[in-house]
């Protein structure tokens, strides 16, 4: 928790000074707000991760599996992590090409030039709203296995 606090306000200080200058040029700021943006979003990522896969289930029967044996730190939990994780991946493969063929149309219709600009944001959320059905029909079958 204090690395989290400790990140943001390193970021907003760094990022504070052209944020809040009174400068004339407004597009600088509003370039720093999408990078600060971008950033929230990929931080949001391993939460994502694994609350939308199978990945916590996973790491839940291994760490059993691993008391059951008798052991008490081997394997690591580094290397449950590493070996749920790549389970996980093969798990959601299947989903992730149903998920890529419902937004396919979308993805190669008119991308955007930048990558981080208000065009992009909207792009991203269309392709999310046209993803999701693949995904929740996963989680729908998979919500009290």
């Amino acid at each position: 928790m204090k690395k989290g606090k400790l990140l943001f306000f390193l970021c907003f200080f760094f990022f504070s000074s052209s944020l809040f200058a009174q400068t004339e040029d407004a597009a600088v700021n509003v370039e720093v707000l999408h990078k600060m943006a971008l950033l929230a979003g990929l931080s949001i990522l391993p939460f994502a991760i694994m609350l939308l896969t199978s990945f916590l289930k996973m790491i839940v029967v291994l760490s059993l599996l691993r008391n059951a044996l008798g052991v008490q730190q081997t394997p690591p939990n580094q290397v449950l992590n590493g070996i749920a994780l790549l389970l996980t991946i093969y798990v959601m493969f299947p989903v992730g090409i149903q998920m890529y063929d419902a937004s396919k149309e979308e993805i190669n219709t008119n991308p955007p030039k930048e990558l981080t600009s208000d065009q992009t944001a909207t792009y991203v959320i269309r392709i999310i709203d046209k993803a999701k059905e693949p995904l929740r029909g996963f989680l729908q079958r998979n919500a009290f296995g």
